[in-house]
């Protein structure tokens, strides 16, 4: 293994320690909820190809029957599909819950056992955001992270297949811009984390600002000191908005570059296939369900993002936890 791959690795394995930690202590309902998202997946690639079917036996005046077939079938294929996004959507989502219920569990603990001049050294707003805010990302990044890393990994083992089997050509086309991803992914991770971790720290500033507002309410009114106040209330929040829209700057520019990168594919697919309708090379049918393919590729190129998004928020708050919970207490034990 490489130098820079193995510091990658170990940069990894640090920084997803508590995700990695709650995953496997909820392993059971986790894998429960994976296996019936990939049983979702793996339905999804059947519409289009029904789809085909149905227009080609349109196109060539089959009898009616075999469209009530192929409509019975869609009808079968829809109904098992709300069956598992229920039960996925119960194991990933409450998995989660309990994983940010047992990490507020064990920061509230840390706390209490640690000494006052710990609490002299620390703003109490910070200690509220880091409770409420940075766990909330872990869990976001234990829930709704994993759920779309995992839809878009099966979506691009499946959808690609699917289209594979319909023709080779095509497919090949469609996804000759996908090499530009995977440097666009890398570039704006960074920035995403980077951003993330500026934002919380201001919000765990603006929190603590307020709660020593309220804390020292009757200070404040007895020394005339309330514009003063809601001055450095202002001047924080305006700070607080300021990192959020450069955060969203990033964060908007995601999604819209990777469905533009697969629109190109969609730009070939109708010069390419068009012509091979025109030419009777390629049937109707297929060339509608290559079109309904290529849509359902936009979402996990956007789901790419968004997961990078739960797992840079999640990794930012992370090391703000970590960062309380690795200080030792000087309470004497008695």
């Amino acid at each position: 293994m490489s130098q820079p791959l193995k510091k990658w690795r170990e940069r990894l394995l640090t920084e997803s320690s508590f995700l990695r930690h709650y995953l496997w202590k909820y392993r059971k309902p986790v894998g429960i909820g994976l296996a019936a998202l990939l049983i979702v997946d793996i339905l999804e690639v059947i519409p289009p190809i029904l789809m085909k079917e149905a227009i080609d036996v349109a196109v060539e005046r089959k009898p009616l029957a075999v469209l009530g077939w192929i409509a019975g079938a869609y009808f079968a294929v829809s109904f098992l599909q709300g069956v598992c996004r229920y039960i996925w959507r119960m194991y990933l989502i409450r998995s989660s819950m309990r994983s940010a219920r047992d990490l507020r569990q064990r920061f509230a603990d840390h706390l209490f056992g640690l000494s006052a001049s710990f609490f002299d050294r620390r703003r109490i707003g910070d200690l509220m955001s880091l409770a409420t805010n940075d766990v909330e990302a872990v869990r976001m990044a234990i829930g709704a992270g994993l759920l779309v890393l995992a839809d878009a990994l099966f979506y691009f083992i499946t959808v690609p297949l699917a289209m594979y089997f319909l023709s080779p050509k095509l497919t090949l086309l469609a996804f000759i811009p996908l090499p530009l991803i995977p440097w666009f992914v890398m570039r704006n991770e960074k920035e995403v984390h980077a951003r993330f971790e500026r934002v919380q720290r201001s919000f765990g500033k603006l929190a603590a600002l307020t709660q020593e507002g309220l804390a020292g309410i009757r200070v404040v009114k007895g020394f005339a000191r309330e514009d003063a106040q809601l001055g450095r209330l202002a001047e924080a929040g305006r700070e607080y908005i300021r990192l959020n829209l450069d955060l969203a700057r990033v964060q908007s520019a995601f999604g819209p570059t990777l469905d533009f990168t697969m629109s190109l594919g969609m730009v070939l697919l109708l010069y390419v296939g068009g012509g091979g309708v025109m030419s009777d090379a390629v049937t109707l049918g297929t060339f509608v369900a290559f079109q309904r393919y290529i849509q359902k590729m936009v979402w996990p190129m956007a789901a790419v993002g968004l997961a990078i998004t739960y797992y840079q928020r999640a990794v930012a708050s992370s090391g703000r936890l970590k960062e309380v919970l690795a200080i030792g207490t000087d309470v004497p034990e008695s």
